[in-house]
């Protein structure tokens, strides 16, 4: 296939393809746990928003979206194989296993695979309780650690760190507390390229972002949308699983990029943001949820508004400079 300049770029339809079929993926693994129309919105709003504009088009976010696609068939496969027969499992086992080896081959943000499963595992389903569904789904955890350990020990041993490549340049000098400072004042620009994905930047080093020495405004709201979101799944867990679910989720994939446990290449790329993003689809699939469950008749303006948003998002996207 040829690629075909667009307003972000040199687009390649191979690349095009991918997004649209994790796009997919994402409307079928939010489908289980609500209805087809927030799964539809879920899936038209990370189809649709501009973060991913580098991921889509530019190379270097290739990886980024070939990971996305074997994570999130690897947890679909987890959820919809439960409902296979006994003798069946055993696939089921097997192609997790292959998906998420595929995954950790594409991008380290894969190693996140075994904590999205736990989380799915947690999700109410037919398959009885909670105990039951671990009990189940325990050959899955293990192989799916086992992998995980594999692929940390032979980097190990080939690059000589887990992390397996030079900290960010903004990074190099600090001492750990600096840079737990420094990962924290990047979380509110996490929430701003989520919901107001006005202005993309290529590189956010050394321009945009500095390193945070001290205690800040910046690492203090840093801090408490982490303590906040972690409150946030705990309260509405029982009440509006779904949003509780896409904080969770955001939280546990983007944590290998976060600089909060080991030093990373980059302090924030907005490809790294391609499979946390899923999070913001389930939280929207969520309002979708509530607002048909309790506000009937302002559910076709809030669909007017989504459908709105996704188009607002795709215009700003086709708006945005190439990136590379």
């Amino acid at each position: 296939m040829e690629a075909v300049e667009g307003p972000s770029g040199w687009l390649s339809p191979r690349d095009l393809a991918v997004h649209a079929a994790v796009a997919l993926l994402v409307f079928f693994l939010i489908l289980p746990v609500s209805a087809t129309l927030p799964a539809l919105v879920g899936g038209a709003l990370f189809a649709a928003h501009p973060v991913h504009s580098e991921a889509v088009a530019n190379v270097v976010g290739r990886a980024e979206l070939y990971s996305a696609l074997f994570v999130l068939g690897a947890c679909l496969l987890f959820l919809k194989g439960r409902e296979l027969s006994p003798s069946w499992r055993a696939a089921r086992l097997l192609g997790i296993g292959a998906l998420y080896s595929l995954g950790l081959g594409s991008k380290e943000m894969a190693a996140t695979l075994p904590a999205l499963l736990i989380l799915m595992a947690l999700v109410p389903t037919d398959v009885g309780r909670v105990s039951d569904r671990v009990r189940i789904d325990l050959p899955v955890f293990i192989l799916t650690g086992a992998l995980l350990a594999g692929f940390l020990g032979l980097r190990f041993l080939m690059l000589g760190s887990v992390s397996g490549e030079a900290p960010a340049p903004a990074l190099v000098g600090l001492s750990m507390g600096q840079r737990i400072l420094t990962s924290l004042a990047v979380w509110p620009h996490y929430s701003r390229l989520l919901m107001f994905p006005l202005d993309l930047v290529v590189d956010y080093t050394p321009a945009v972002l500095f390193p945070a020495l001290t205690w800040g405004p910046d690492v203090i709201l840093g801090l408490l949308m982490i303590l906040g979101g972690a409150a946030a799944v705990i309260l509405l867990w029982s009440r509006e699983r779904l949003v509780a679910l896409g904080i969770a989720w955001f939280g546990i994939a983007i944590l290998p990029v976060t600089n909060l446990l080991i030093p990373t290449g980059v302090l924030l790329a907005e490809r790294t943001l391609y499979l946390p993003s899923v999070g913001l689809a389930f939280v929207a699939a969520g309002v979708v949820s509530w607002a048909a469950r309790e506000r009937r008749t302002s559910l076709p303006m809030l669909l007017v508004g989504a459908g709105l948003l996704c188009s607002a998002l795709w215009c700003a996207r086709r708006s945005e400079t190439p990136h590379g």
